[in-house]
């Protein structure tokens, strides 16, 4: 399932599907994407699909929220692209918990974007 995007899927046993809603909800200007990749892969391997997934788009900057390993492929990426990446912000967490992810990324609107 190695970069693997759809309308429908939200991880195993759709544990993401809320917090895709909510973000959906509380960011209604903007496209939520939940991005699946193969947790056995390296992360540099992972990053490459993220890079192609981003690609595809079609949009100048993207903010990341990443769970656990995804904090991990996001980095990659950032170090795969230096210069020529497409991040506008990074959310990591460990837990899935909407409520503190979307206070979080109404914090970080105000902020300053990546370099």
């Amino acid at each position: 399932m190695a970069g693997y995007y759809s309308e429908n899927y939200f991880g195993t046993l759709d544990k993401a599907k809320d917090m895709v809603d909510t973000l959906r909800k509380e960011f209604s200007d903007r496209g939520v994407y939940f991005f699946s990749y193969d947790w056995r892969q390296s992360s540099e391997d992972n990053a490459k699909l993220l890079k192609a997934f981003i690609d595809s788009l079609g949009t100048p900057k993207v903010d990341l929220v990443c769970h656990s390993m995804g904090g991990l492929v996001a980095s990659s990426y950032y170090k795969q692209n230096i210069g020529n990446h497409k991040i506008n912000r990074i959310v990591t967490r460990l837990w899935n918990c909407s409520e503190r992810i979307v206070a979080g990324l109404r914090l970080i609107r105000k902020t300053t974007a990546f370099p």
